[in-house]
């Protein structure tokens, strides 16, 4: 028969609403997209982060997390990594930003590809996320 640990459960709905309560990167990358480029690219970069977690979802299915608590150095270096990426795309933006108020007319509607690339990119790099499902699924 099923016993069902309380004490863990508790702890996985705790978390879980945080995890939907407390918007992270992911969600701020597509309110951001949608708001400057439109539905389309909104959907793009949900399909990029939705693709992105699901990797990761896959991953601790796999066991894959007693492999990354083993090296568990190697996360710190990809949390930083997220933590780059992510300063690279906002001074992208403000660059776009600062450049479309000097010449109006001007702002590139990113490409499918581009958004749903940094989506996956901002999703598998993220350390909420990452340390969410290595608590939950091994």
């Amino acid at each position: 028969m099923f016993a069902l640990n309380t004490d863990l459960f508790i702890a996985f709905c705790l978390a879980t609403t945080a995890l939907v309560l407390l918007p992270g990167p992911v969600v701020t990358l597509v309110i951001a997209n949608a708001v400057a480029h439109g539905r389309r690219t909104g959907l793009a970069t949900v399909a990029g982060a939705s693709t992105g977690n699901a990797l990761l979802v896959a991953a601790g299915a796999l066991g894959l997390t007693t492999l990354l608590a083993l090296l568990a150095d190697i996360f710190e270096y990809v949390r930083w990594v997220g933590v780059a990426y992510l300063i690279h795309l906002g001074l992208r933006q403000w660059r776009e930003v600062v450049r479309a108020s000097t010449s109006p007319g001007t702002i590139a509607i990113p490409r499918g590809r581009s958004v749903f690339g940094q989506a996956f990119v901002v999703a598998i790099t993220n350390p909420k996320t990452i340390l969410f499902y290595a608590a939950f699924f091994p």
